[in-house]
């Protein structure tokens, strides 16, 4: 009080806990995912998961099975307990209901297939273009032009069209595919390419050959022929060798002699093409003359004996004529026997030597046959011989012709080893 005393009063007073009341009742979220199913659990206080009865941890995750597996199907819950702000516990723990959550199997996983690559290789010498289609799978390609498909192919993993030259520029389309192997796989896009065939390369090319022919040896001429179907001209390096008048490819050599000559042939779009040649024309050979016969005059009391010498190497045969100039030659017997008349007259003979080369050399003699002398007794004749030695002995008859035997008027000549002869006419 105001005066300092004091009077204490004591009391006692009771405190009660807190009262407890339920925890708040957590909730789950489940997330679905492409590979995984993720289980969490959300409260206020502490939190629990239970999977199957299990405490887990929270999140939890459950992985999907595979595609074609069986499905996953589990019960799930939580609790949670409320504290304070010192931790104190206040309320009871509260469950959630348990419920199930189905993980489901993967979905199938799907593959596009990459698009297909369209290359071009092109062959000027076998002039046609190839075009390969590559990619994944089946690979297909289709070729097109201005009059319709082209070309079609097919294969795995590449394919391709040949498609050859044309006669001018010309364009195609090509449209190529890719499906890969395997399930749940998409095609890829298509791949297209506008692509370029060229003109068949103009053939310049002569396809004819040109021939020489041998040089005839008699005029110096030979012939340029060129066989093929195009229309050319043909033409000779050289000016000395002039084309025979009238004819369309014979040439003909200015002289004697070797020439290197080259032909060429030209035809209007064309290349030309040459040839070379070497022509020889020789000279002739003049064939070694034999030597001359010598006509030979035997005179004899009632006849003349002519002929003609034996040549070495070649044939002799001999010739009555009418004149210095062998005019209407005829072929007599060599030799030939003429008979004396009562007056003088004149016989012309020629004789021909002909060599195995053809070649021939004459002689024209004209020969006077002497009127006949008086004949003499024959037994004076065989007076005059009587003691010579018979060589031979031959029979002509009036006409000078040799004969085997005496026949009629015959004329005997009897040839003696000394080189006397005597004739004697006499009748058998």
């Amino acid at each position: 009080d105001e005066s300092g005393n004091s009077t204490e009063v004591s009391q006692t007073v009771t405190v009660p806990a807190k009262a407890k009341t339920p925890s708040n009742k957590p909730t789950i979220a489940v997330t679905p995912g492409d590979n995984a199913y993720t289980i969490e659990a959300n409260g206020t206080g502490t939190v629990e998961l239970y999977v199957n009865g299990e405490k887990v941890e929270n999140p939890y995750t459950i992985n999907r099975p595979a595609y074609g597996e069986a499905d996953i199907t589990v019960e799930v819950y939580a609790t949670n307990l409320d504290t304070d702000e010192f931790g104190e516990i206040l309320y009871e723990v509260a469950t959630s209901t348990p419920q199930e959550v189905t993980v489901p199997a993967k979905a199938p996983e799907y593959y596009q297939t990459p698009d297909p690559v369209i290359t071009v290789n092109t062959d000027n010498e076998a002039e046609t273009v190839t075009i390969t289609a590559t990619g994944e799978g089946t690979v297909t390609l289709k070729v097109t032009g201005i009059n319709g498909t082209v070309g079609e192919a097919e294969g795995q993993g590449t394919c391709s069209v040949v498609v050859p030259f044309g006669e001018a520029v010309d364009y195609v389309n090509a449209y190529a595919t890719a499906t890969a192997a395997g399930e749940f796989v998409y095609p890829g896009d298509a791949t297209e390419d506008m692509i370029e065939i060229p003109a068949k390369a103009v053939d310049t090319t002569l396809d004819g050959v040109i021939e020489f022919s041998e040089v005839n040896q008699e005029n110096g001429q030979f012939t340029v022929t060129y066989t093929g179907d195009e229309n050319v001209t043909i033409t000779l390096n050289r000016e000395d060798i002039t084309l025979v008048r009238g004819t369309a490819n014979t040439y003909k050599l200015p002289d004697y002699g070797t020439y290197e000559v080259t032909a060429t042939v030209r035809g209007e779009g064309y290349d030309p093409i040459s040839k070379d040649a070497t022509l020889v024309w020789n000279a002739p050979v003049v064939p070694e003359k034999p030597i001359a016969p010598t006509i030979t005059v035997d005179t004899d009391p009632g006849f003349v004996t002519l002929g003609a010498t034996d040549v070495e190497g070649a044939t002799v045969v001999f010739y009555q004529c009418d004149d210095a100039e062998g005019t209407n030659p005829r072929e007599i017997t060599n030799p030939t026997i003429f008979q004396r008349e009562a007056q003088n007259y004149t016989v012309y003979v020629y004789a021909v030597a002909t060599n195995d080369a053809g070649s021939t050399s004459t002689v024209v003699t004209a020969v006077v046959i002497p009127a006949k002398e008086q004949e003499p007794d024959p037994t004076s004749i065989n007076e005059m011989n009587a003691g010579k030695t018979v060589a031979a002995v031959r029979y002509f008859n009036m006409a000078g012709q040799e004969m085997q035997e005496a026949n009629g008027m015959t004329i005997v000549v009897t040839t003696y080893t000394d080189g006397t002869t005597s004739a004697v006419k006499v009748m058998k």
